[in-house]
């Protein structure tokens, strides 16, 4: 059974949560300058409401 479609508006909504959190778990966590860019590149394309999230 599929899962159920949500709106585009709670799709953003989750999104900014899902960065927000991220961002604040980052920022307790040992890592390197290379993994941060490749972190927040991944979390600015989770932001994205125009790219599908298979592509995120």
């Amino acid at each position: 059974m599929p899962g159920s479609q949500i709106s585009v508006k709670n799709e953003i909504r989750v999104r900014k949560w899902v960065a927000e959190k991220c961002g604040s778990v980052l920022k307790d966590l040992p890592k390197s300058l290379l993994e941060d860019r490749v972190i927040l590149q991944d979390i600015d394309k989770l932001q994205n409401p125009e790219l599908p999230l298979e592509q995120a």
